[in-house]
């Protein structure tokens, strides 16, 4: 993602980016995210997850007969593995360098739901960006193409 930089009266400022007060993606994206979400789940869980059941919903995803607990690991998991490659710097001139994170995935507000955001920070920062960024970090989901979408996750 590329660096942006934020000038109030020509002095330098920090952004305080609230990423769970981004905006909903949109279904096509959800549907994009999805891939990787599958991808990073069968790498990083030590749970048993089936999310061949997965419903793409207005703020998110919901996934039926799954408790709150294995929410909160999918919930993890997406965070550390798919947020946390998605940075946006701000130069600071002199001051060290803020890092961003604009996606965001949370507990929705619906029974086993997961709430996916994401805060746009500059006009090319934007989602589109943000997936070639995770081809880039997992290559192996653009190889794959839709062979991933049919991997069904269990240990």
């Amino acid at each position: 993602m590329q660096t942006i930089v934020c000038k109030h009266k020509h002095n330098f400022v920090g952004l305080i980016v609230i990423p769970k007060n981004g905006e909903y993606l949109i279904k096509t994206e959800l549907e994009y995210m999805l891939p990787y979400i599958k991808y990073v789940l069968e790498q990083y869980s030590t749970y048993d997850i089936n999310i061949d059941s997965i419903e793409i919903t207005d703020t998110g995803y919901q996934i039926p007969n799954t408790d709150q607990k294995l929410i909160d690991t999918i919930i993890n998991i997406c965070r550390n593995y798919l947020s946390e490659k998605i940075i946006v710097p701000q130069d600071m001139e002199y001051e060290p360098e803020l890092r961003h994170r604009p996606l965001y995935f949370g507990k929705g507000k619906t029974y086993n739901s997961i709430d996916v955001k994401f805060t746009l920070l500059g006009d090319f920062n934007t989602m589109q960006v943000a997936f070639t960024e995770l081809d880039k970090e997992y290559p192996i989901i653009k190889n794959l193409g839709h062979i991933i979408q049919d991997l069904s996750i269990k240990k």
